[in-house]
């Protein structure tokens, strides 16, 4: 989300190097994290439960867990807990069921046993940051929706009823989750990036 107009006055000291080049430059100069383990969570929380570091900022705000017809299946501590695709801790009955979709609002969780239901081709972003719009809309771009995952292919359109864009994949891709990023290529150009809203 850096401002383009910056850009070019930001250096990236380390930005042509590979990581195991790194660490060895760390490791000749006695930095402490030239050994560290690599992290695949959030840098700044370190190895902990997500829930225990969330708890510490919000409390439990008990919900009901419902399926896709609005059938009570359980009861939840609080929806910002729980990401989509999740599986585990729900405590549900019946085998494992997957979240499929969150009401922060109503503080619902709804869940589904069929992993299917986790995927799906179309959604939109808003408070798009662009570093090169198109000059023409829709456009065909390469979409990521998660760390170090291939382009995604899609065609980004404007909504026709709000300042979102509406991005159609060529497949359907599983858990995309509102409040994430998603930001837009061309090859390895990038060409801007938002806020997937649903």
């Amino acid at each position: 989300m850096i401002d383009p107009k910056i850009l070019p006055r930001v250096l990236f000291p380390v930005g042509d190097y590979a990581k195991t080049r790194v660490r060895q430059m760390a490791k000749k100069l006695s930095l402490p994290n030239a050994v560290r383990p690599a992290s695949r969570g959030l840098c700044f929380v370190g190895q902990v439960d997500f829930s225990r570091f969330l708890r510490q900022y919000f409390k439990p705000k008990a919900g009901q867990i419902v399926d896709s017809r609005s059938r009570i299946l359980g009861e939840h501590q609080g929806a910002f807990f729980y990401t989509i695709g999740q599986r585990q801790g729900l405590k549900l009955p019946g085998g494992h069921h997957y979240v499929v979709r969150k009401d922060i609002k109503r503080n619902l969780l709804v869940v589904s046993k069929n992993e299917k239901d986790l995927f799906q081709k179309e959604f939109l972003v808003e408070k798009i940051n662009w570093f090169s719009q198109p000059k023409k809309f829709p456009f065909p771009a390469g979409v990521k929706i998660r760390f170090r995952q291939p382009d995604l292919p899609a065609v980004i359109s404007k909504s026709e009823d709000s300042p979102s864009f509406v991005v159609k994949l060529k497949k359907p891709t599983k858990a995309i989750a509102p409040g994430q990023f998603a930001v837009f290529y061309r090859g390895q150009e990038l060409l801007g990036g938002g806020v997937i809203f649903e």
